[in-house]
């Protein structure tokens, strides 16, 4: 397995840990011109939510 399929492998079982835990994962994307492998966010009852 190269590389690059571990790394593609880690951040998948990554990702999906954050998901069973309850989190809105958005993978790959760009903020403010720069990669991000994953952003993952969760929405706390009582506070603020944009």
């Amino acid at each position: 397995m190269s590389t690059v399929s571990k790394r593609t492998e880690f951040e998948n079982q990554v990702a999906e840990l954050y998901r069973l835990m309850g989190y809105e994962v958005i993978q790959n994307i760009s903020i403010c011109n720069k990669k991000v492998d994953i952003l993952a966010t969760i929405n706390i009852p009582g506070l603020w939510k944009r």
